[in-house]
């Protein structure tokens, strides 16, 4: 949250204005992170309420993720192996300066199923999809990290308050 604490539980729904974790009822733009993990990494977001450059400098995409750099010209380009620094981004081994990226998404697997946690939870992954075939064909979700034309927030996200 904005105001540096965590909530955590069940993601139950969410739309344009609200987020329910558990039996909290979130407005969106006090929600600075929201994350499948038991922290607040900056690996693998599910959502983010902000704009930051930082947040794709330390992404650190996986085999089975990307970063997609929208240019200001309109290209696209997809980085399978990504690095960053304030100034400049590289791309599988294309720099690209900060000055002409619009945008920054991170493409990450959509979170497991309640099924799924079950099924790793029993040890009976052979029935949970997501194992079958490394991955390939499990759906992936885009989250906007970066937005050069909104403010920036570079700070790092961590609960402050308990």
């Amino acid at each position: 949250m904005r105001d540096g604490r965590c909530v955590t539980g069940h993601v139950k729904s969410f739309d344009d204005r609200y987020v329910t974790v558990g039996s909290s009822r979130l407005d969106r733009k006090d929600v600075v992170r929201v994350t499948d993990r038991p922290d607040v990494a900056d690996h693998d977001p599910i959502y983010s309420g902000r704009s930051s450059w930082s947040d794709p400098e330390r992404s650190e995409p996986n085999k089975y993720e990307h970063v997609q750099l929208e240019l200001k010209g309109g290209a696209t380009r997809t980085c399978r192996k990504f690095s960053a620094t304030e100034a400049e981004a590289m791309c599988d081994g294309t720099r690209i300066e900060k000055t002409q990226v619009a945008r920054g998404y991170y493409i990450r697997l959509a979170p497991a199923s309640d099924w799924e946690h079950y099924a790793f939870h029993e040890n009976v992954t052979i029935l949970a999809p997501r194992t079958w075939f490394d991955n390939a064909f499990f759906p992936r979700i885009k989250v906007l990290l970066y937005d050069e034309a909104l403010p920036q927030e570079n700070s790092k996200v961590e609960c402050k308050v308990q």
